[in-house]
């Protein structure tokens, strides 16, 4: 059983470096892999809209807070999906519960965006007087692109366990376009770093 969450996970080695995880009778892994899926693809969307509509609304205006807002709530619950909190729900789908382990956290991807986390706690979902000061902004390339590094890590290493697995696959494109439109630059800023 997985403590964390209190599901049962069945696990068996295949080999050295790959464990093949299945979910009891009973459970709902299409689901889960639906609001994965769901998620990424709100964050692509949202990210998309942000800006590409962002010469239209400058900062400070209810249309660009909105959509700012609409992409960093997908982007919290999709690190939250990789990374988990003490603070969670008995419902609550991580990437855990799919590779029966704990993503890494010392990517230099993953300790970004687990610094990110605070400030998107803090500001996305408490009414706080730090609302009210001004805020550096986010770093959207940043954490959409990491996010999507964190994906491709989660994807193979499913894949590499279940080679039959193929709930992801959907998302392939979507993740090849930020690739094309945005990957140059988001290089750029993880090179600065």
């Amino acid at each position: 059983m997985n403590r964390s969450t209190g599901r049962h996970i069945i696990a068996s080695t295949t080999n050295q470096n790959v464990v093949s995880v299945s979910y009891p009778l009973g459970s709902d892994r299409a689901a889960d892999a639906g609001a994965y899926v769901y998620e990424v693809d709100m964050l692509l969307f949202t990210l998309g809209r942000y800006l590409t509509e962002l010469s239209d609304h400058g900062p400070g205006s209810r249309e660009h807070d909105a959509r700012l807002e609409a992409f960093l709530v997908h982007a919290r619950v999709l690190i939250s999906f990789f990374y988990p909190t003490g603070r969670r729900h008995d419902d609550d789908v991580v990437a855990e519960d799919f590779l029966h382990e704990p993503m890494d956290n010392t990517a230099p991807e993953a300790l970004r965006l687990i610094n990110h986390r605070v400030a998107l706690d803090k500001r996305l979902s408490h009414l706080t007087q730090k609302r009210r000061q001004a805020h550096a902004g986010y770093p959207v390339i940043e954490i959409a692109g990491d996010l999507l590094a964190l994906h491709g890590v989660f994807t193979r290493r499913l894949s590499e366990a279940d080679p039959n697995w193929t709930a992801f696959d959907s998302l392939s494109l979507q993740v090849r376009e930020f690739e094309q439109r945005h990957g140059h630059e988001y290089r750029g800023i993880c090179a600065s770093l």
